[in-house]
């Protein structure tokens, strides 16, 4: 036997039903965060953990700019460095890879630094050697300046000991500037050290001291070479030609003797008929100006009122603005249309015009006329008013003839002379006469003496260790001598940025 029952929603129930459902909404977003609020978090997890990465950030970039300047000073030897004042030797981050002298720079974000813009410049100066080494990276762009030399507190060439950081060029003056920089200091604390290992063999190349490497020098003397002298190695006897005078009379000969003199002149004067030619006269005249109609200007004439419609012409406009219906009464009276037109009558307008008068041609400055006129001339000679008189000079010999070029004479004269290639010595003659004599003479030559010329040679030998860095922490200062920081154990690090 079955019961019917029936079911009713009250108002109650319907407003538990959404109460559950809100509560469910919340408990949901409470469980799964949303988007935004995950990426606030993450943004702040990364800002933190930058923060907390920045002095390893800073430490990377001044260790690629030592390591960049350590590569360098093993590079530039002496016969690499500048040798006059004022010269400069560049060498560029690209040009260090090509040589082999460092692997790849790495920058915090994980790029190569750029090899173009990244150079060590070395420059002479007067006494010593400055060193620019600036490193521009993704992350960083910085140079530091060291001053190299041979000092008394080193051998051969060596770092300068109290140097600025910063240079514009040349050696540091108390010149004011408006730049300002700051300054990078460091403090490591803790951190171990093994014991250096063994030294190793001796050797002359040159080998720099760091942090894990201790390095002992010895100079010794040691033989450069063996002085020679130049003294007499032997004695020969060779033949050796020489010359005596031997004297004797002149000889006699009948000599041919030619002299040119120069020409006799007289001047004549010969007439000749005058040239023509024809000559250019140029002038410049004004300008002549004129009224040229360029078109039609419509100008307003106001309105009329017709009892007929109007057409428009080409001097005139009619524009129908309105009509209206009025009584004319001659004999009877009738309704007739009036029509209202506004007027509009055509006006030439005109342009002045500059032109130049027929047969001349305009310029910058005028008209310029050209005409030709026909004129006498003398051709050659001068002008006396009624021809051209033209000099002419006639040359004569006075003596002799003329042989083309002057009036030659011809005598015959006795002469002496030496015979057989003789010298004529102004009473006689005389010619040398070649003769051999025996002669010593003294072998020199260069040999070996017992005198050695010795040379100071520096030898270096190194130990290495390994280190474990402890905390490093690094900070910025305007002042490169921050008493402040300087109290707490911090030093320079070499670093100099300038604060734009």
């Amino acid at each position: 036997m079955y019961e019917d029952r029936r079911e009713t929603f009250t108002v109650k129930d319907v407003f538990l039903q959404l109460l559950f459902i809100v509560l469910l909404v919340f408990i949901l977003i409470w469980l799964f965060p949303t988007k935004g609020y995950l990426e606030r978090k993450l943004d702040g997890i990364e800002s933190s953990i930058d923060g907390k990465l920045q002095p390893l950030y800073t430490r990377l970039f001044t260790d690629n700019i030592i390591t960049m300047k350590d590569a360098a000073k093993s590079y530039f030897t002496n016969p690499r460095l500048p040798q006059t004042v004022g010269d400069k030797v560049k060498l560029t981050l690209s040009e260090m890879y090509e040589k082999g002298l460092l692997l790849d720079l790495v920058d915090s974000n994980n790029k190569s630094c750029d090899a173009t813009k990244s150079y060590v410049e070395v420059t002479k100066m007067d006494e010593e050697y400055q060193m620019k080494v600036s490193l521009s990276c993704s992350d960083k762009e910085a140079y530091i300046i060291e001053y190299m030399g041979c000092y008394d507190y080193c051998n051969g060439l060596c770092t300068k000991e109290e140097s600025e950081i910063i240079r514009t060029g040349g050696k540091p003056t108390p010149t004011p500037s408006n730049d300002r920089y700051r300054y990078q200091y460091v403090l490591r604390t803790g951190g171990t050290c093994d014991k250096y290992g063994n030294w190793s063999e001796w050797t002359t190349n040159r080998i720099e001291e760091n942090s894990y490497t201790k390095v002992e020098t010895k100079t010794q003397k040691e033989v450069a070479y063996y002085e020679k002298e130049y003294k007499v190695v032997d004695t020969k006897y060779v033949d050796q030609e020489y010359y005596e005078d031997v004297y004797y009379g002149y000889s006699t000969k009948t000599v041919k003797k030619t002299t040119v003199y120069n020409y006799s002149t007289i001047v004549k004067e010969d007439v000749l008929s005058y040239g023509t030619r024809t000559e250019q006269n140029t002038t410049v005249v004004d300008f002549i100006y004129e009224n040229v109609a360029t078109g039609t200007t419509w100008v307003d004439a106001g309105t009329i009122e017709t009892r007929g419609t109007k057409t428009s012409t080409a001097t005139e406009q009619y524009e129908l603005i309105n009509t209206r219906l009025g009584e004319e009464c001659l004999n009877i009276c009738r309704d007739v249309n009036y029509y209202v037109y506004r007027v509009k009558k055509a006006v030439p307008t005109y342009t002045t015009v500059k032109k130049c008068p027929e047969g001349t041609t305009p310029t910058a400055t005028g008209c310029l006329k050209v005409e030709y006129v026909n004129s006498n001339y003398c051709p050659e000679g001068r002008d006396n008013g009624s021809g051209c008189v033209k000099e002419r000079t006639e040359k004569r010999c006075a003596q002799g003839h003329d042989n083309g070029s002057g009036c030659e004479v011809i005598t015959y004269e006795k002469q002496n002379y030496c015979s057989s290639n003789g010298r004529d010595t102004g009473s006689g003659c005389v010619v040398p006469v070649r003769k051999t004599k025996k002669v010593a003479e003294l072998v020199y030559g260069w040999v070996d003496s017992n005198k050695a010329v010795y040379k100071d040679v520096t030898y270096y030998r190194s130990a290495t260790r390994t280190c474990t860095d402890g905390t490093v922490d690094y900070k910025w200062s305007e002042s490169n001598n921050d008493a402040s920081l300087k109290a707490q154990g911090y030093t320079l690090t070499g670093v100099t940025e300038k604060i734009k």
